[in-house]
């Protein structure tokens, strides 16, 4: 009898065989779970078995859809062969949509440092500067045998599901309307976790990015992007590849893998600076783009990004941030002319405005028939930019008050932020404009309040608007 047979099984526990898979999801002890079979009938046993089937196969579905539709790897062993390991599982690699490649990997300059310190003082108990020797040991095996090429692809290949990836020398993730959605929900950190130990964390970051080997793991993550076979609908994104290795960065953008892969780039975050060789390759071949980030490191570089944006026409351009430039107004407008039939969003973040005459946002606006979202973030302007009413009456949902005149003088406002949106939200709340708790939230974590189409930041007044006006 099946009764029997299983109450046999279920006894046989405290020797050497597994649990029944009904004992652990009935979260019974395999002992009291014998027990119980001894007064069931066999359609019960069965009725049971068959149960424990679905929630087995329902538990993956469940898991796999709330916490493996987004995966991390970084370029070391630990992360590569757990990140294959997932995308070799026959249910949970169904889930997996999107995949975030960071080129960081174990830093030499930090085993150093730490070898120094007094183990028993700094280090946990059984961690030893001879962890960091073996970390790295392995990480070199790898460029030896090409292993993180090796693993990368195969894990591409075993991915069907795979729409998204991201090739990233930075965390940070404030870019875009639709980056914060699937890359940030509930990823899982393929391995990283075990590179980032207790004593690690009370000592500083293990994982850092290795100038001389960026451009290597670009290329890498490329290559098995193309070898793998992908559909053709997968897009990818670079963000912050600012690597000073501008031979390599030239050399890698010049190949054919890379140009075959640039029409598939939808997202990137460039930096500024030298001869911006390779970010000319780099935009020649990116004729998809969705959203791009230019980011200066002085005004001495920076002028020429203006013309080097306006040297190309990207019919689906809709977000384009420009951080830390010195920019011309006469160009600037030029600009966005140039992208006035399909830009949507606009940013300028710790930019200064110069020229002979003073830009206005309606300026801007007016350039820019289909914008839906200005951000102006700590933007300086010189002469001192003026904002009346009249420039926001001619655009609907953006922010009106009466015949007040709003000067930006560096990151000064005047009159008082909290001021004007305390009496903006009781006698001027028009239909497209929305000021919800959600956006105050989203505010109080980034450092700037939103309006649907402008964005004004400023600390103080900042603080002011959360306590007046709850």
């Amino acid at each position: 009898m099946v009764s029997s047979a299983l109450t046999e099984a279920s006894n046989s526990v405290n020797g050497a065989s597994v649990p029944p898979t009904a004992s652990r999801l009935l979260d019974l002890i395999p002992e009291v779970f014998s027990r119980v079979c001894d007064y069931l009938g066999d359609k019960d046993l069965i009725n049971i078995r068959q149960a424990c089937r679905i929630a087995n196969n329902k538990s993956y579905f469940t898991f796999g859809s709330r916490f493996f539709q987004s995966l991390e790897v970084c370029m070391h062993p630990l992360s590569l062969n757990e990140f294959l390991e997932i995308s070799g599982h026959t249910e949970l690699s169904k889930h997996v949509k999107k995949v975030v490649v960071y080129l960081k990997n174990v830093n030499k300059a930090y085993k150093k440092w730490s070898s120094g310190l007094d183990d028993s003082d700094n280090f946990a108990e059984g961690e030893e500067p001879q962890y960091f020797q073996d970390l790295l040991r392995l990480q070199q095996d790898m460029y030896i045998h090409f292993e993180d090429l090796t693993c990368l692809t195969e894990s591409f290949k075993r991915l069907e599901g795979l729409d998204a990836l991201r090739i990233t020398d930075d965390d940070w993730n404030g870019f875009g309307t639709d980056a914060k959605l699937p890359f940030t929900r509930h990823p899982i950190s393929c391995g990283i976790d075990k590179l980032l130990t207790p004593a690690l964390d009370s000592w500083g970051i293990l994982l850092e990015s290795d100038p001389t080997r960026a451009c290597h793991h670009v290329a890498t993550a490329i290559q098995a992007l193309e070898i793998s076979g992908l559909t053709p609908h997968l897009t990818f994104d670079l963000w912050n590849i600012d690597q000073d290795q501008d031979d390599q960065m030239v050399h890698l953008f010049n190949s054919e893998s890379m140009k075959r892969a640039l029409p598939r780039l939808r997202v990137a975050v460039v930096k500024v600076d030298r001869e911006l060789t390779w970010q000319i390759r780099l935009l020649e071949h990116s004729v998809h783009l969705r959203e791009l980030k230019f980011f200066g490191v002085g005004p001495n570089v920076t002028q020429s990004a203006l013309p080097l944006l306006n040297r190309y026409r990207w019919a689906r351009l809709k977000v384009l941030m420009l951080s830390e430039l010195s920019i011309a107004s006469g160009p600037l407008i030029e600009l966005l002319s140039t992208h006035n039939q399909s830009l949507q969003e606009l940013e300028f973040s710790h930019s200064k405005i110069v020229g002979d005459s003073p830009i206005r946002v309606f300026d801007v606006i007016q350039a820019l028939p289909k914008i839906r979202r200005l951000t102006l973030i700590c933007v300086e302007a010189d002469p001192v930019e003026t904002i009346t009413s009249d420039d926001f009456s001619r655009y609907e949902g953006c922010l009106g008050y009466d015949d007040e005149v709003l000067e930006v003088e560096g990151q000064q406002l005047t009159p008082s932020l909290s001021t004007l949106v305390k009496d903006y939200r009781t006698k001027h709340m028009w239909e497209n404009t929305h000021f919800i708790d959600t956006r105050k939230a989203r505010a109080v974590s980034e450092g700037y309040v939103v309006f649907d189409g402008i964005t004004w930041s400023d600390t103080d007044a900042f603080k002011d608007l959360i306590t007046q006006t709850d």
